[in-house]
């Protein structure tokens, strides 16, 4: 028996005059790591804001330019 379910394949923002940032994930798990302020919990947030958290996502200064969280699956 197949339960539904759904994987999220990339998180994108985009914003005006500037060059989608993208975040693309695998089919298994996906570990997100690396060294403190380079935006590990921003992606967290985003997908949270994006699944209709009424938080939105911290306001740090790589984001300025963006308006719009995708996530695609």
């Amino acid at each position: 028996m197949n339960s539904p379910s759904f994987q999220i394949q990339y998180l994108t923002l985009r914003g005006k005059n500037i060059e989608d940032a993208t975040v693309n994930f695998g089919p298994s798990l996906n570990v997100i790591s690396g060294p403190s302020d380079t935006g590990k919990t921003f992606i967290g947030e985003c997908i949270d804001f994006a699944f209709g958290a009424a938080t939105i996502p911290s306001n740090i200064p790589e984001a300025q330019p963006y308006e719009l969280v995708i996530l695609g699956q």
